[in-house]
């Protein structure tokens, strides 16, 4: 009998938002249990502010706590929309969110 071996990779990325509500807001966005209104790109604003566009076509700003956290939340985006890869879970602890992908 054969056993094959399945390893499952997943990468966890922190992002710190300016403060909690834009944090509660990230989190609402890039949920995996929404069914409606999907990302669909994100627009860079300036070093610190991202606009993220919903398949909806509404529009709805970000404010990072750095350019370091910008950096990681378009690098996330760009593996959810264009690589494939799965939000497997979302959480926030006081601004800063906490993104597991698949």
């Amino acid at each position: 009998m054969r056993k094959t071996l399945l390893i499952s990779y997943t990468e966890i990325t922190q992002i710190d938002c300016d403060d909690e509500y834009e944090a509660e807001k990230l989190m609402w966005i890039l949920s995996p249990n929404r069914e409606h209104h999907k990302l669909k790109h994100v627009i860079t604003i300036s070093v610190k502010e991202l606009i993220l566009v919903l398949d909806d076509d509404s529009s709805h700003s970000i404010v990072m706590a750095d350019k370091e956290s910008a950096a990681r939340l378009q690098k996330t985006v760009k593996m959810i929309l264009y690589e494939g890869r799965k939000l497997v879970s979302i959480r926030a602890q006081r601004n800063t969110v906490h993104v597991d992908i698949g």
